[in-house]
Protein backbone atom coordinates (compact mmCIF):
# COMPACT_ATOMS: atom_id res chain seq x y z
CA UNK A 1 0.00 0.00 0.00
CA UNK A 2 3.16 2.55 0.80
CA UNK A 3 4.78 1.91 -2.58
CA UNK A 4 1.14 2.37 -4.60
CA UNK A 5 0.53 5.72 -2.67
CA UNK A 6 4.50 6.55 -2.67
CA UNK A 7 4.53 7.05 0.56
CA UNK A 8 6.97 5.85 3.44
CA UNK A 9 5.96 2.69 4.94
CA UNK A 10 5.64 4.28 8.54
CA UNK A 11 3.12 6.57 7.08
CA UNK A 12 0.78 3.59 6.27
CA UNK A 13 1.85 1.30 8.86
CA UNK A 14 3.84 1.55 12.16
CA UNK A 15 5.73 -1.03 12.95
CA UNK A 16 3.79 -1.47 16.74
CA UNK A 17 1.00 -2.02 14.61
CA UNK A 18 2.41 -4.51 12.43
CA UNK A 19 3.72 -6.11 15.42
CA UNK A 20 0.35 -6.28 16.72
CA UNK A 21 -1.22 -7.57 13.14
CA UNK A 22 1.25 -10.64 13.81
CA UNK A 23 1.26 -11.08 17.22
CA UNK A 24 -2.88 -10.93 17.98
CA UNK A 25 -3.64 -12.83 14.70
CA UNK A 26 -6.99 -11.50 13.88
CA UNK A 27 -9.05 -13.51 11.94
CA UNK A 28 -12.08 -11.11 11.29
CA UNK A 29 -12.86 -7.65 10.75
CA UNK A 30 -14.00 -7.33 13.91
CA UNK A 31 -10.44 -8.51 15.09
CA UNK A 32 -9.00 -5.57 12.92
CA UNK A 33 -11.31 -3.31 14.59
CA UNK A 34 -9.46 -4.11 17.98
CA UNK A 35 -6.01 -3.47 16.77
CA UNK A 36 -5.27 -0.21 18.54
CA UNK A 37 -4.07 2.49 15.93
CA UNK A 38 -6.23 1.13 12.38
CA UNK A 39 -7.84 4.18 11.56
CA UNK A 40 -11.48 3.93 10.61
CA UNK A 41 -10.35 4.87 7.28
CA UNK A 42 -7.56 2.40 6.81
CA UNK A 43 -9.73 -0.43 8.48
CA UNK A 44 -12.13 0.34 5.67
CA UNK A 45 -9.87 1.00 2.59
CA UNK A 46 -7.11 -2.05 3.42
CA UNK A 47 -8.81 -3.68 6.25
CA UNK A 48 -10.29 -6.83 4.03
CA UNK A 49 -6.38 -7.15 2.09
CA UNK A 50 -4.40 -7.33 5.41
CA UNK A 51 -7.06 -9.56 6.81
CA UNK A 52 -6.24 -11.54 4.01
CA UNK A 53 -2.78 -11.41 4.39
CA UNK A 54 -2.99 -12.32 7.95
CA UNK A 55 -5.13 -15.64 7.34
CA UNK A 56 -2.91 -16.73 4.46
CA UNK A 57 0.07 -19.34 5.35
CA UNK A 58 2.44 -18.96 2.82
CA UNK A 59 4.33 -21.70 4.10
CA UNK A 60 7.89 -22.17 3.18
CA UNK A 61 9.56 -21.93 0.35
CA UNK A 62 11.14 -25.60 -0.53
CA UNK A 63 13.87 -23.40 -1.45
CA UNK A 64 14.74 -22.03 2.05
CA UNK A 65 16.77 -24.34 4.36
CA UNK A 66 14.99 -25.72 7.47
CA UNK A 67 15.98 -24.50 10.81
CA UNK A 68 16.34 -26.90 13.74
CA UNK A 69 17.08 -25.51 17.03
CA UNK A 70 19.73 -27.29 18.66
CA UNK A 71 19.99 -28.06 22.25
CA UNK A 72 22.42 -27.48 24.56
CA UNK A 73 25.23 -29.68 23.41
CA UNK A 74 26.22 -32.95 25.35
CA UNK A 75 28.76 -32.91 28.37
CA UNK A 76 31.05 -34.93 25.59
CA UNK A 77 30.38 -31.96 23.14
CA UNK A 78 31.32 -29.04 25.35
CA UNK A 79 34.17 -31.02 26.82
CA UNK A 80 35.89 -31.47 22.65
CA UNK A 81 34.90 -27.85 22.01
CA UNK A 82 36.95 -26.90 25.09
CA UNK A 83 39.78 -29.11 24.03
CA UNK A 84 39.31 -27.96 20.32
CA UNK A 85 39.19 -23.65 21.67
CA UNK A 86 42.75 -24.48 23.66
CA UNK A 87 44.71 -26.52 20.47
CA UNK A 88 43.29 -23.29 18.40
CA UNK A 89 44.93 -20.84 20.71
CA UNK A 90 48.02 -23.11 20.98
CA UNK A 91 47.68 -23.04 16.82
CA UNK A 92 47.18 -19.46 16.67
CA UNK A 93 49.75 -18.86 18.97
CA UNK A 94 52.33 -20.71 16.43
CA UNK A 95 50.90 -19.40 13.32
CA UNK A 96 50.48 -15.55 14.50
CA UNK A 97 47.27 -15.62 13.08
CA UNK A 98 44.30 -14.87 15.44
CA UNK A 99 41.89 -17.14 16.55
CA UNK A 100 39.16 -15.17 14.95
CA UNK A 101 40.88 -15.74 11.33
CA UNK A 102 41.45 -18.99 11.92
CA UNK A 103 38.28 -20.47 12.94
CA UNK A 104 34.78 -19.51 15.09
CA UNK A 105 32.73 -21.50 17.30
CA UNK A 106 30.42 -22.55 14.64
CA UNK A 107 33.52 -23.48 12.47
CA UNK A 108 34.43 -25.87 15.33
CA UNK A 109 30.79 -26.99 15.85
CA UNK A 110 31.08 -28.12 12.23
CA UNK A 111 34.30 -30.43 12.86
CA UNK A 112 33.04 -31.74 16.25
CA UNK A 113 30.31 -32.82 13.76
CA UNK A 114 32.37 -34.09 11.49
CA UNK A 115 30.90 -31.95 8.77
CA UNK A 116 32.96 -31.84 5.64
CA UNK A 117 31.97 -28.41 4.42
CA UNK A 118 33.71 -27.21 7.53
CA UNK A 119 35.10 -23.86 6.77
CA UNK A 120 38.39 -25.44 8.36
CA UNK A 121 38.57 -27.94 5.91
CA UNK A 122 38.63 -25.44 3.20
CA UNK A 123 41.46 -23.74 1.56
CA UNK A 124 44.21 -22.27 3.23
CA UNK A 125 42.89 -23.09 6.65
CA UNK A 126 43.16 -26.97 6.34
CA UNK A 127 46.54 -27.01 6.60
CA UNK A 128 47.31 -24.70 9.38
CA UNK A 129 44.02 -26.09 11.74
CA UNK A 130 41.51 -28.28 10.15
CA UNK A 131 43.92 -31.01 10.15
CA UNK A 132 45.79 -30.78 13.29
CA UNK A 133 42.31 -30.21 14.87
CA UNK A 134 40.92 -33.52 13.38
CA UNK A 135 43.91 -35.33 14.46
CA UNK A 136 43.19 -34.40 17.58
CA UNK A 137 39.67 -35.38 17.50
CA UNK A 138 41.05 -39.29 16.54
CA UNK A 139 43.19 -39.04 19.30
CA UNK A 140 46.23 -38.30 16.95
CA UNK A 141 47.64 -35.94 18.95
CA UNK A 142 47.25 -34.35 22.66
CA UNK A 143 47.59 -31.30 23.86
CA UNK A 144 50.74 -31.49 25.66
CA UNK A 145 53.32 -29.21 27.69
CA UNK A 146 57.44 -29.24 26.57
CA UNK A 147 59.87 -27.43 28.00
CA UNK A 148 57.51 -24.86 29.12
CA UNK A 149 55.84 -24.40 25.77
CA UNK A 150 52.08 -25.58 25.24
CA UNK A 151 51.86 -27.13 22.00
CA UNK A 152 50.11 -30.39 20.00
CA UNK A 153 52.24 -33.43 20.60
CA UNK A 154 51.86 -36.54 18.81
CA UNK A 155 50.41 -39.65 20.57
CA UNK A 156 52.82 -42.60 20.81
CA UNK A 157 50.78 -45.61 20.92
Amino acid sequence: AARERNLPRQRVLKDNLLLDMVRLRPQDMNGMQDLRGLSEGMLRRDGKSLLDILTTDPGVPPELPKFTRKGPPSPQQAAKLELLNAALRVIANDSGISTGTLAGRRDLDALIETDPDAKVLQGWRRKIVGEPLQKLLRGELALGIRDDHVGLIERLY
